[in-house]
């Protein structure tokens, strides 16, 4: 892995698990993970007396501690060894990946202009060689992917035992 990206995970888990945690460090596979917690100030204004809600962490090892493909057997690891801390109820453990989005927002010069001199602060329309229906959402409809008719049976039929 990169400098840039040192490897690490995003655990997303009870209070009492980070604190056993801060006294007893992640260790897989033979790195050591440092706890820190993502949002330190979630905190802040929360009603007193309410339960703690579980929060989310930072685990990040050495750069050269593991490969993109070896961060996702750790994670798993992490959360089936019967002795890890992480392996306790509402424990979820993923690695935290950058990913390379491709992200364009063409300049489309304006009929006045006949050229734009970079990118503008305006809503750009998908691009036209894409599908398009003819309203938001429609990929999901039932002519199309069905996506939205199964989640809408799933709900009604209520959690599963």
């Amino acid at each position: 892995m990169s400098n840039t990206n040192p490897p690490r995970f995003l655990i997303k888990m009870p209070p009492q698990v980070g604190q056993r945690l801060k006294s007893q460090p992640l260790r897989l596979d033979g790195n050591t993970f440092r706890i820190r917690l993502l949002c330190p100030n979630e905190e802040i204004g929360r009603q007193p007396g309410a339960s703690p809600a579980p929060r989310w962490y930072v685990a990040e090892a050495n750069p050269a501690a593991a490969t993109a493909a070896e961060l996702w057997e750790l994670a798993h690891q992490a959360i089936t060894t019967p002795d890890a801390v992480t392996a306790a109820p509402g424990v979820y453990i993923e690695p935290d990946l950058l990913h390379p989005w491709k992200y364009e927002n063409p300049v489309r010069p304006t009929e006045g202009l006949k050229a734009a001199p970079g990118d503008t602060c305006a809503f750009n329309d998908q691009a036209d060689d894409l599908p398009k229906g003819s309203e938001f959402a429609w990929h999901l409809l039932k002519n199309y992917s069905g996506l939205k008719p199964a989640r809408d049976e799933v709900a009604l039929a209520g959690p599963a035992l």
